[in-house]
């Protein structure tokens, strides 16, 4: 990885060693778009790196944020996401940017609950 897609991806090496549960699929697909899109994103402009931080902080808020991540594995058809015979790594990171937004908009002091443990 070069440094320009290190600044971009901050948190790369959690996300990508972050261990979910052997029945979560959607989390492992998930990780498995952004991994695809960090790929993708070599010798990319600027408007694809800023879209490329902007998954970065959203998959470090999903594993991060338990209400989060719960909020938006209910707000998709995850059966849809993982069987789907095409590509949908865009589409699906940028329905979880603009989902972050809009979480980040309606969230009124709600406590945030970590979904690891210490």
């Amino acid at each position: 990885m070069n440094d320009t897609l290190r600044k971009c991806c901050r948190n790369y090496n959690i996300i990508v060693n972050c261990e979910f549960l052997d029945d979560d699929l959607f989390s492992q697909k998930l990780v498995e778009f952004y991994k695809n899109a960090v790929n993708r994103a070599v010798n990319s402009d600027e408007k694809t790196l800023s879209r490329l931080s902007n998954f970065d902080r959203v998959m470090r808020k999903y594993i991060d944020d338990y209400n989060f991540s719960k909020k938006l594995r209910n707000s998709v058809d995850i059966s849809s996401i993982l069987y789907s015979k095409i590509d949908l790594t865009d589409a699906v990171l940028d329905y979880a940017v603009d989902f972050s937004s809009k979480y980040n908009d309606s969230e009124i002091d709600e406590p945030i609950v970590t979904t690891r443990w210490i």
